[in-house]
């Protein structure tokens, strides 16, 4: 862990590590989940001439979809719009990370591994504000810190009202975090007051317009009460208690048996064999059943004692053909059995797995989420007074006490479940930290008794982190399919293209064009050919793909139904004063979470059992959809490709919509 002045230190290796992590995000993109198609949804309503607060509720993320739909404005309805937008937001996020590291601990190669973390974590592209926001909230706060001024701190106070408009806890944590950079300089004297005044008056003045036009829209106390509603429903019940994965002497060194890197086949038997011939037959050349593969064929596992009699199995008369292995030559391509699992099966040195007991994604989540919050504490333990000669020149112990604080107040207000997904959101302000642990873990100012255990540590504690990141992300399955999972350069060429594809195709779920694709997929090409562009559509679950992807409007105010709106009057109110207004043709529900959507706005529930019968009803994945149609409309036609009703032209006068007496 050499070191560097910070005035010659090189930036080229935070360059790449910027250009990877940009590069990454992007592609990541191209496989939303549905929490990815918020703020989107809300885009188009945007671009559509719906207003927020008056309506919709858009969850207090007003920047967000406004670059959304200022990218859409240039790229167009595909996902390459919101792509360059997470990938801009990525690349600049490690980039900060980056010179941060590199100056509190004077190291480029720490500062290269912390930015590296952002890659190997994968966090979710929809929490791409949390990146930037704390990245470049973290890189203001250190340059207050090491040269404060006003102009310093009117920056931050700008860069709290960004946050706030990304989405307004967000506001909250930042400016927790100004103060504390303020107080670290100047203590409580009245230079730290005259600067809280001067960032906080520069956050308000940009705040203001918010705010005005919230109270025009809805009035003070409806305002509030909807963003309490808000916040309770993001953060009731999505905390549990985290276990340490790594307890047993197994779980941190273990060797696999041979069968682990097994090459696997599947055997298709002539039909009438019985089942006990079968497994005499596995049993006698050492194969193990996995899964049965239809009536008449089995997926097995072979072991060291197959390979000698392999070319017997294959001329078996019961054995009518098999599949991924080579019958001529009896052997596995490379493709099929890579040489990474070649190796360890025969030599059993190469069969011992590190930290096995963060192999699975839950593990690895509960391991890194526990990582992250430690890491805070463990960083303060160095501004005691029998450690602090041992931080960087850059860092003094009440910097590093108040930015650890700020960090863990971040992780407590962002760290929720599921772990394995979310951890790796809140990433910036430990990775600054652990920077500062390793540096000051390796030093060689210890003592040599103390040198080489510390350092051993300081060697265990970074691969539990990134081993923990990396497969609660997913980070090495994504990586292999980009790769063709190492079989074939053109299985390789298909999954770039796959890529590309899904980002540039307009509108993105014409992807899935001849392919099926999911349930949401199906109904938003559905709302496409049979709804006006004009009709708004209603969606009764969490589903926003639906509303981007068919890019029909929402006929409601919400796209998510928190059960913590029940209480809310007004928003009852206005939110059944739309749907009502709004008069959709065609409403998609999700029997599954009626309960929930019920509780959440049981107006509308009854509203629409009043006003609309069941078209189509069916069962996908253990899921019960509906399409629920208006009784007051008479449909013009059936939908050529799944037989539903269908409304493509102007369709006649409507009889008065029946609300339910309440």
């Amino acid at each position: 862990m050499t070191t560097h002045s910070t005035a010659s230190a090189p930036v080229a290796a935070g360059v790449v590590v910027a250009v990877v992590a940009g590069l990454h995000k992007l592609i990541l993109t191209s496989t939303p989940v549905n929490d990815d198609f918020m703020h989107l949804a809300y885009s188009r309503q945007l671009l559509h001439g719906d207003l927020p607060l008056r309506d919709f509720w858009d969850l207090t993320t007003t920047l967000m979809y406004a670059l959304s739909a200022a990218s859409q404005l240039m790229f167009g309805h595909r996902l390459l719009a919101e792509a360059l937008i997470v990938g801009g937001a990525a690349a600049v996020s490690a980039f900060l990370i980056f010179r941060v590291v590199q100056r509190t601990t004077g190291s480029t190669v720490v500062a290269t591994v912390m930015a590296a973390l952002f890659v190997v974590a994968g966090p979710r592209v929809y929490a791409y504000p949390k990146w930037i926001v704390y990245a470049v909230a973290t890189y203001l706060w250190w340059a207050y810190v090491w040269a404060p001024s006003a102009r310093k701190a009117v920056g931050l106070g700008i860069w709290t009202a960004v946050a706030f408009y990304w989405r307004h806890d967000h506001g909250l944590w930042v400016a927790i975090g100004v103060a504390l950079a303020i107080v670290t300089v100047h203590g409580f004297d009245r230079t730290a007051l005259r600067r809280v005044r001067t960032s906080a008056a520069a956050a308000f003045v940009l705040v203001l317009p918010y705010l005005t036009f919230a109270v025009f829209q809805l009035d003070a106390k409806s305002f509030a009460r909807t963003e309490l509603a808000t916040l309770r429903g993001e953060h009731t019940s999505t905390h549990a208690a985290l276990y340490w994965p790594l307890r047993a002497p197994a779980d941190w060194l273990r060797r696999e048996p041979a069968e682990s890197y097994a090459p696997e086949m599947t055997v298709r038997w002539k039909p009438g064999t019985p089942s006990e011939d079968r497994a005499a037959i596995l049993m006698t050349h050492g194969l193990t059943a996995v899964a049965d593969d239809g009536p008449q064929a089995q997926r097995v596992r072979l072991s060291a004692q197959t390979f000698e009699s392999l070319r017997a199995f294959i001329d078996d008369p019961l054995v009518e053909d098999t599949a991924d292995v080579e019958r001529g030559a009896a052997t596995f391509s490379w493709s099929e059995w890579p040489v990474w699992k070649r190796l360890p099966f025969r030599f059993s040195w190469l069969r011992w797995r590190l930290l096995a007991g963060v192999d699975q994604p839950l593990a690895a989540g509960a391991a890194a989420a526990i990582m992250l919050v430690g890491i805070p504490v463990a960083a303060a333990l160095l501004a005691s007074p029998w450690l602090r000669r041992f931080l960087p020149p850059a860092v003094s112990p009440g910097q590093l006490l108040r930015f650890a604080l700020f960090a863990e107040l971040v992780n407590l207000g962002l760290l929720r479940e599921p772990y394995e997904s979310r951890t790796a959101d809140v990433i910036v302000l430990p990775a600054v930290l652990l920077g500062v642990l390793l540096v000051v873990l390796w030093r060689r100012a210890w003592r040599p008794l103390m040198r080489w255990p510390l350092r051993a540590l300081t060697v265990v504690l970074l691969i539990v982190t990134v081993k923990s990141l990396a497969v609660a992300g997913e980070f090495d399955d994504r990586l292999w399919w980009l790769l063709g999972d190492g079989r074939s350069i053109a299985r390789a060429a298909g999954a770039w293209r796959e890529v590309a594809t899904r980002l540039t195709v307009s509108p993105p779920s014409r992807f899935w064009k001849g392919r099926g694709g999911p349930v949401t997929v199906r109904f938003a090409e559905y709302a496409r050919r049979c709804l006006l562009p004009s009709d708004r559509t209603l969606v009764m679950w969490f589903a926003p793909e639906i509303y981007y992807n068919a890019d029909r409007l929402m006929a409601g105010r919400h796209a998510y139904f928190f059960t913590a709106f029940h209480d809310v009057e007004g928003e009852q109110r206005r939110e059944l004063a739309k749907v009502v207004r709004s008069n959709p043709k065609i409403v998609f529900a999700n029997r599954s979470n009626y309960r929930a959507t019920a509780a959440a706005f049981p107006a509308v529930v009854e509203f629409l059992e009043l006003n609309y019968s069941t078209a189509a009803a069916f069962e996908e994945d253990g899921e019960h959809y509906s399409i629920l149609i208006s009784r007051h409309t008479a449909p013009l036609r059936d939908d050529p490709g799944t037989g539903w009703p269908c409304f493509t032209t102007r369709t006649p006068p409507t009889e008065p919509l029946r609300i339910a007496d309440r």
